[in-house]
């Protein structure tokens, strides 16, 4: 089996050690051949995504395709989909693509987000309640680990923006920052941060101690056996 693999960074270098493992072989599209998972894959391609040409010598030699990453052109996938199975589908990822599309339906389907609304130009920015902030100003597609994104921490922080399309997102405020601890699948904890290293070390030394009173049994046993030995 082929498993056929639209871009190539450190996702789909994961995707290809993990396949590799399980006797699963991957054919890597990519259109910059600085891409960490040809060298993983057992198969690569280095061309455009748009170029469909090689797009269908791609997909011939695949039994399946899929993508690490939300940007692969929808009119790629859409294309491809026509031929081959593809999954996650085209139209998820149109909507995944984008922040606000993809904001807009996951409220749709009841799982509240932060607060945000549509900004396109300056005057929109302007225009915001000044309760509204502190916020974040993202554009809606591409960017990502804080690229294409501005911190705005109140009102009069505002400049000017060049216009294109962007989401703008209410920045929570934590009283107290927590972290989600879980111990296997029995207990999910939450604690102040300011709590965590006391936990952590806690936690050390109670796994420690446990280590130790193992050895400590095991070695009680080993000498009770001695001694039993001696006497016969």
């Amino acid at each position: 089996m082929i498993i056929g693999i639209l871009g190539g960074g450190q996702l789909g270098m994961m995707l290809c050690q993990v396949a590799s493992k399980l006797n699963i072989q991957t054919f890597i599209y990519s259109d910059t051949d600085d891409s960490p998972a040809i060298k993983y894959a057992n198969h690569f391609l280095i061309k455009k995504y748009d170029d469909f040409h090689e797009i269908d010598n791609f997909i011939k030699k695949c039994d399946f395709v899929t993508y690490e990453f939300e940007n692969i052109p929808f009119k790629t996938l859409s294309y491809i989909e026509q031929k081959i199975k593809i999954s996650p589908s085209s139209e998820i990822n149109q909507i995944i693509q984008d922040r606000l599309t993809e904001k807009n339906y996951v409220n749709k389907i009841n799982i509240p987000t932060v607060p945000y609304m549509e900004i396109n130009n300056t005057s929109d920015l302007k225009s915001v309640d000044p309760k509204f902030f502190p916020a974040i100003l993202k554009t809606r597609k591409l960017g990502y680990d804080g690229k294409g994104q501005i911190v705005i921490n109140s009102y009069k922080d505002i400049s000017d923006i060049p216009n294109n399309e962007y989401i703008l997102e209410k920045k929570l405020i934590y009283n107290k920052k927590s972290l989600s601890l879980l111990s296997g699948i029995k207990m999910v904890l939450f604690l102040p941060i300011n709590q965590l290293k006391i936990f952590i070390k806690i936690k050390f030394f109670s796994n420690h101690f446990h280590q130790l009173t193992q050895r400590n049994r095991s070695l009680k046993k080993r000498q009770t056996m001695l001694i039993i030995l001696q006497k016969k």
